[in-house]
Formats: C-alpha cells, structure tokens, sequence
C-alpha cells in the first residue's frame, strides 16, 4: 500500500480504489472472453453481461469515493493483475480440443477474478460499517449481493450445461 496509512478510513479508501482498479481489469478480461467463445454460446451474453454489471459496480465506487472527497481511480490492483494474466493464459492463449474445455476454463477463471472482488466488497463494507458510513454500507452490500448472484449464475451454468459438455468432450477422444 502507499501513501501514509493513518486511520480505518484511510484503509476503506485503500480498498475501494483496491476493487475499482481490479473491476476495470475484470470488466476488461471478461469482454476477450466473449470475443474468444463461440458466437451463440449462452456464455458470450453471460460474460458481455458481466463485463456490463462490472462497469456500473465502478460507477457506483466512483460516487462512494467522491463523498469522501476522493478518486476511485489512481491505483493498479497487482493482485487482479495476476489473475488476469492467469485468466488470459488459460483461456485465450490455450490450444484446446474442444470449446466445451474452454468455457470451462473460462468460467473457471472469471470466478477466480469475481471472488478476489467479493473479498474486496466485503472487507470495504465491514470498514464503512465501522465508520458509521451507512450509505457506502449499503452500496456495498448491494455490489456484495450482485457479486454472490453472478457467481452462483456462473456455478449453475458450469454444472448444469458446460462442464457436462467438457466431459463428453473428453470421453469422445
């Protein structure tokens, strides 16, 4: 972290800046993913909505900031940097057999990035409950909740649909 860390506040700005930089990566990572799926798979919408729903999260990081008279913006989250560059080798720069794997992958990988936020959005929310910023609570518990419900789409459509098709993949070689 720099800067002088002086106050609980000065870490809940930390971490606010912390999940802004890392949901830009996100937000990024997840529009090459749809790009590097098949056209028509359920998945490219689900991660083109994703790469959406993340962009407005920031959005709403950027007013949390501003009542506290900061920028959301100005810092690079190395810990997002890192599973972006794993999500990236995985599934954009992987030969594969079949698509099937690499939506696995894919799923794989974004929920990777999406529990490192959840992480960030819950520790951010436990700090402004601290502080008694009620209004940044909420928000963040919003973007908390929006978070545990993208992941768990994400988990139904690996168990249900895609990991069965990776599997048939496998089992046809």
């Amino acid at each position: 972290m720099s800067g002088t860390t002086k106050s609980l506040k000065d870490l809940y700005i930390h971490e606010i800046k912390d999940i802004h930089s890392a949901n830009k990566q996100a937000a990024e990572t997840c529009g090459m993913f749809a790009r590097k799926l098949p056209e028509g798979s359920p998945l490219v919408q689900k991660f083109q909505q994703s790469e959406k729903m993340i962009k407005d999260n920031n959005a709403e990081l950027e007013k949390l900031a501003e009542r506290h008279d900061e920028k959301a913006s100005g810092m690079h989250c190395k810990g997002m940097e890192g599973l972006v560059t794993e999500g990236k080798k995985h599934v954009l720069h992987s030969d594969y057999t079949d698509e099937a794997l690499r939506e696995a992958t894919a799923i794989a990988q974004f929920q990777r990035m999406t529990h490192y936020a959840l992480a960030g959005y819950g520790t951010a929310n436990a700090y402004a409950k601290q502080l008694g910023d009620h209004q940044g609570s909420k928000a963040l518990q919003g973007l908390l909740d929006e978070g545990y419900e993208g992941d768990r789409a994400f988990t139904d459509m690996a168990v249900n649909c895609i990991n069965e098709q990776a599997a048939e993949a496998n089992e046809e070689e």
